[in-house]
């Protein structure tokens, strides 16, 4: 049922003029599926040195504005933080516990707004990370890890629909 329903949102992409309109769309369809408050999109900049905040969605967006400002003006190398180890790796990463996580480099806001877990997933075309996308909440169940895992193993697909619109 899960890997069916990423299927149906994967087929719906290519309604989207382009990368950024589609990969939001991802994020508030996987939010919605699989009740999940807060997600993010984080891109390449144009050199490719950095992972830079693309855009979110959020279950109410008043609660999670102060968080989604503050990550808005981060990028990551690869290899720091969470979005930049999950790039560097190309493998789907998740924190159950964002305080204890010293690779977080958001924590504090993070927990401001009762975001305490973390699933991380690379978009890929072939090798190359196109995005990332990545999900908060308060808690991390094993479902949640299961879920995360569905997503990246269509990762290549969803990547494949993704770089039809660059």
């Amino acid at each position: 049922m899960i890997s069916r329903n990423i299927t149906t949102v994967i087929s719906e992409l290519n309604q989207w003029g382009n990368l950024n309109s589609a990969t939001t769309f991802l994020v508030k369809n996987f939010c919605e599926l699989f009740d999940w408050s807060y997600g993010e999109v984080w891109s390449p900049s144009l050199d490719e040195k950095f992972m830079k905040w693309s855009g979110y969605w959020a279950n109410n967006q008043n609660y999670f504005l102060k968080f989604s400002k503050f990550s808005s003006i981060h990028k990551f190398g690869m290899g720091i933080g969470l979005i930049g180890k999950t790039w560097q790796e190309k493998k789907s990463l998740c924190i159950d516990d964002i305080f204890a996580d010293n690779n977080f480099l958001r924590t504090e806001v993070a927990v401001q707004s009762d975001l305490k877990a973390a699933v991380c997933i690379p978009v890929l075309d072939k090798e190359k990370v196109l995005c990332i996308l990545c999900f908060f909440m308060t808690t991390l169940t094993v479902e949640d890890k299961t879920k995360a895992g569905e997503i990246y193993n269509h990762s290549n697909e969803i990547g494949e629909a993704l770089a039809q619109l660059l």
